[in-house]
């Protein structure tokens, strides 16, 4: 990563064997070991001991998570790191948590909530009740359907063809997924430090459809269920049963604590004293909001009844909110930056406009070029196909109804009788056959060609290729 002015002066290089020493000594943060991917610079204290992860643009200096040192040490830390960049630098930290900023505080920094992280308390935590009904329906279901769920350990025995297909995996769901990557802390690399953590694959009849990867939690003996990845057409419940079998494989390890990561906006406390801060945050997840299904992913979380939730901040110094600080932070966390950021954001929005015209004209061109007419969801074409011949059935007896109404009685029957007359019934009937063969047709071409694309064969390759 290319350095800015100052930034050699007291960033430094961290090793492996240095990190993990740290993180297994002073990892609390739920995102403590996303620290070992190496996208950030360190911070180094001597005294006391710590490292301060860091992402420098502009005159901010965003720290990423906590910082790994003794909990009541972090304020000393930081101000540390204060004093060594300097005035020209401001500090903004991501994703702290409660601990930390009430330390920080006290010392003059500013904090806004910003999420809550859902956390499991293994020893107690049952999927039972009311609350859970809807994970066990889901489970219960995919189960039927032939859905089961393993776990692999990399640290016992490498498999690398399983690992192939787990790229496969994890490919196949980013090209899914309309979003946006946050450095570190949201992007998928299912097999970095493979070693250090747990697997749980999800098969339906033999093929990989679904993975789940954890990450640990050292300092609180738990771990952090990354990423829930899954194939498009993987069976309902996918995600629901590698969740509940990893919880459960978990539990029986003998560790205390899991959890499913943050969920941005869900519950957030009014600032009191900074009204304003509470407002720019809801216009924030109305811009995001077409990147991000904020609410979804809190309803999720929900459904698995969590034990208890924590709430995570951004954190501050000094203690206020600029554009130059938004701007920063923006370069900092998104690959893209802020431009990126926005143009990716006109584009949805473009989108978005476009969205509902270009779903009636493709309807309307439907007996013109089948082609133009794409369901979203394969499962519902049989049905969709029916419903428009429904419709259009309905809105010709309405439109001859009509007709019959302002022509007189038996308008349309005379009508009808002389154009069978002219061109035969059976002209008609081969024409309607026709055009519901060609129908089926298309849906099985679709279907077949979907199951082709998507097949672990035909991803591997082009991830080999890639």
């Amino acid at each position: 990563m290319p350095h800015n002015m100052g930034q050699k002066a007291f960033l430094t290089s961290v090793s492996k064997e240095d990190l993990f020493e740290f993180l297994q000594k002073y990892g609390h943060n739920t995102h403590s070991f996303l620290l070992a991917y190496g996208e950030c610079d360190w911070f180094r204290c001597d005294t006391p001991p710590g490292l301060v992860a860091c992402v420098l643009r502009g005159h901010t200096c965003v720290v990423v998570g906590d910082p790994l040192c003794e909990p009541e040490h972090a304020a000393a830390v930081l101000d540390a790191l204060s004093q060594r960049i300097g005035k020209r630098y401001r500090i903004m930290l991501t994703l702290a948590s409660a601990w930390l900023v009430t330390q920080l505080r006290q010392i003059g920094y500013g904090a806004v909530e910003i999420g809550r992280d859902p956390f499991f308390d293994l020893g107690s935590w049952k999927p039972r009740g009311n609350r859970t009904k809807k994970i066990r329906s889901a489970v219960n279901l995919a189960r039927r359907t032939g859905v089961t769920v393993s776990a692999y350990y990399p640290s016992q025995k490498r498999d690398l063809h399983l690992e192939r297909e787990m790229l496969s995996c994890a490919k196949a769901w980013l090209e899914s997924q309309r979003g946006f990557t946050i450095r570190v802390l949201s992007e998928v690399r299912p097999l970095e430090s493979a070693g250090e953590r747990r697997y749980f694959i999800a098969r339906h009849k033999g093929r990989l459809v679904g993975l789940l990867t954890c990450s640990p939690i050292y300092a609180r003996n738990g771990w952090f269920i990354e990423d829930v990845l899954r194939l498009p057409q993987a069976p309902y419940g996918t995600s629901e049963s590698l969740i509940g079998t990893a919880l459960e494989s978990l539990r029986e390890e003998g560790f205390d604590i899991a959890t499913l990561g943050p969920a941005p906006f869900v519950d957030l406390e009014t600032d009191t004293e900074h009204p304003g801060r509470t407002r720019l945050l809801r216009a924030i997840l109305t811009v995001l909001r077409p990147f991000y299904n904020f609410r979804g992913v809190a309803h999720f979380r929900r459904k698995f009844a969590p034990t208890w939730w924590e709430p995570v901040y951004l954190a501050f110094w000094p203690d206020r909110i600029t554009a130059g600080l938004a701007f920063d932070v923006i370069n900092a966390l998104f690959p893209e930056g802020f431009q990126g950021l926005a143009r990716s954001w006109l584009v949805s929005r473009i989108r978005a406009a476009l969205a509902q015209p270009l779903a009636v004209l493709q309807r309307g061109f439907l007996f013109l070029h089948l082609d133009l007419y794409v369901p979203l969801k394969r499962r519902y074409r049989l049905l969709d196909s029916f419903a428009i011949g429904v419709g259009l059935a309905v809105a010709l007896v309405v439109l001859l109804a009509t007709y019959q109404e302002f022509r007189g009685p038996d308008t349309v029957t005379v009508a009808v009788s002389e154009f069978c007359e002219k061109w035969g019934r059976g002209p008609v009937l081969a024409a309607i056959y026709v055009f519901l063969a060609w129908r089926l047709l298309a849906m099985l071409s679709r279907a077949w060609q979907a199951g082709k694309d998507d097949s672990p064969l035909t991803t591997t390759d082009r991830l080999t290729k890639e």
